[in-house]
């Protein structure tokens, strides 16, 4: 790897010096030769580079280029920057003439017509990132150069073109056009949920989030709702639930929601056409966003969902209902996610159910000492004391003294372990 450590200290000779326009050429050398090698560096060599850069944009600055001139040398250079290490130029938040920066917006202009007219992908830009960063560049310049009705247009046609939906809709609310900002999330959530539903879920959010704010809660139930119903996890759950109780219709909702859990049993059939049914008919009014290929097909009953749903509504009754029937699903793929679901089993039922607790601190304990390591045998210690203080609280402290010596003469090999039980135990005479 190459050492650019002393490179920093001659560009600051050779901009000291005088030759603030010498260091531009160097500058986009460098990052060229970054370019060779960023997939391998772990971050040192990036930290000089930038280092030596930010020397570079300072020399900028000082050169004898027009603002648009500089404005658009240091865009060469960050569009060169795939690992994001460079830090911006002053130059962006300078107080240029709206001249400078139309003619910063006219030369990209320029340039996008170029590629389009030649079909090929122009040199300043090679990826979908970069383009919508060039883009946002051509925007915020448009703006400082007085020309602010070109952005919508502009966007209008990027959104076709490479799926940025959500700059559109920006733009578009805060110009005040609600109405047409929501048709062009209803468009780009129907294009974009199949192969981009990143970007999908965020217009969604949007959509939302202007409900809201117009305190239109029947449709914001309904959109959650359908979130559920299509990607069944408790946050949206909760969502779902917020929602609904703004409305008075969490009790019908929540009893779809969880036979849906038990048994797939879905609130309504399936529809063809996106405006042709609401999600909960009679309780629920349409979207235009349902769609039979949406809904989520489930493998019922879905108990890591329900018992976590039971612990939110602080139900130890649901909770240790459906851990019966999560415990009869055993194997090695599910036992990584086991443990930590069991965790929140057991502080939620341990006041009514103290047993079921106990039973599963035993499990995790044992299977943290069977590990073999004394990082291992600490942490199964705190789940031995939990299971001695809940046993010693409901009066059986014989229990306790019985399953310990059981402990010790399974593992009376393991040393380290031992050394911990012994603390264990003296802080309990000590207590006492």
């Amino acid at each position: 790897m190459p050492d650019f450590s002393e490179v920093q200290i001659r560009l600051e000779s050779l901009l000291d010096s005088g030759h603030p326009d010498e260091l531009l050429d160097i500058g986009k050398e460098l990052m060229d030769r970054y370019k060779e090698i960023e997939e391998y560096d772990e971050g040192d060599i990036g930290t000089q580079i930038s280092d030596c850069i930010d020397v570079v944009f300072r020399a900028l600055s000082q050169s004898s280029l027009s603002a648009h001139e500089k404005m658009l040398y240091a865009l060469e250079l960050e569009l060169k920057d795939d690992y994001n290490i460079l830090n911006a130029p002053t130059l962006w938040r300078e107080d240029h003439t709206q001249e400078e920066w139309m003619l910063f917006a006219e030369a990209l202009k320029v340039r996008f017509q170029e590629a389009a007219k030649e079909k090929e992908t122009d040199i300043l830009y090679e990826s979908s990132w970069e383009r919508d960063y060039v883009i946002d560049r051509l925007i915020d310049a448009l703006r400082k150069a007085g020309h602010s009705e070109e952005i919508i247009p502009i966007s209008e046609l990027e959104a076709e073109r490479t799926g940025n939906y959500t700059r559109l809709v920006r733009e578009l609310l805060d110009s005040g056009q609600k109405k047409k900002a929501e048709e062009w999330i209803y468009r780009g959530i129907k294009k974009l949920r199949e192969y981009d539903p990143g970007t999908a879920y965020e217009l969604l959010q949007t959509l939302i989030e202007i409900n809201e704010i117009e305190e239109n809660w029947s449709f914001v139930a309904a959109l959650e709702t359908e979130e559920f119903f299509k990607f069944p996890q408790l946050s949206s759950y909760i969502r779902m639930q917020k929602a609904a109780k703004k409305i008075g219709k969490w009790k019908e909702i929540r009893e779809s929601a969880l036979q849906y859990l038990k048994n797939g049993k879905l609130p309504v059939n399936k529809p063809e056409v996106a405006e042709e049914l609401s999600i909960l008919p009679g309780s629920l009014p349409k979207t235009g966003l349902l769609e039979s290929s949406s809904l989520k097909k489930i493998k019922p009953p879905v108990l890591d969902l329900l018992i976590q749903i039971a612990i939110q509504e602080d139900d130890a009754d649901e909770v240790v209902h459906w851990y019966e029937e999560f415990k009869k699903r055993k194997g090695e793929a599910e036992k990584s996610g086991r443990s930590i679901l069991e965790e929140e089993i057991a502080k939620a039922v341990k006041d009514k159910y103290p047993e079921v607790a106990i039973e599963i601190w035993k499990n995790i304990a044992e299977d943290l000492i069977s590990k073999a390591k004394v990082r291992s045998y600490e942490v199964a210690s705190i789940y031995l004391r939990r299971i001695k203080e809940t046993l010693e609280s409901i009066g059986k402290k014989e229990e306790w003294e019985a399953y310990l010596k059981q402990i010790r003469e399974v593992n009376r090999f393991k040393k380290k372990l031992l050394e911990i039980l012994n603390r264990l135990e003296k802080s309990r005479i000590i207590s006492e």
